[in-house]
């Protein structure tokens, strides 16, 4: 263990996540995540909203790219390219095909994922 992790344990930390699991259906999406910040500490924790976004939280730029297969607005696969600059982009794919290899899956729920999804 850090040293500045036993130094937010004896109650300084603004914000402390401790053993965090998260579940989507039988799918274990965070697995025993523990997270501790200390004032001062400038953190961003942006989940995957499917909405793409930049903006400005007082000195703190937070940019989202957005989701490849479940996007709100044009389909395709949303991204950023990073450089000297923050460029969102977006590419298309083939949904017909995108569809067929999903059908070609074990998932449960695959048909009303091609029906909300593709």
């Amino acid at each position: 263990m850090s040293d500045a992790r036993r130094t937010r344990a004896d109650g300084t930390a603004m914000i402390e996540l401790r053993h965090v699991h998260k579940w989507f259906g039988e799918f274990h999406v965070l697995k025993d995540v523990s997270l501790s910040v200390g004032r001062g500490e400038r953190v961003v924790i942006c989940g995957h909203t499917h909405r793409p976004f930049d903006r400005m939280i007082r000195d703190v730029r937070v940019v989202n790219a957005g989701s490849v297969g479940m996007p709100f607005g044009d389909r395709g696969a949303h991204w950023l390219l990073l450089g000297e600059t923050i460029e969102p982009r977006r590419t298309s794919y083939d949904l017909s095909e995108a569809a067929r290899r999903v059908r070609e899956t074990a998932y449960p729920r695959k048909d009303e994922f091609i029906q909300i999804a593709l």
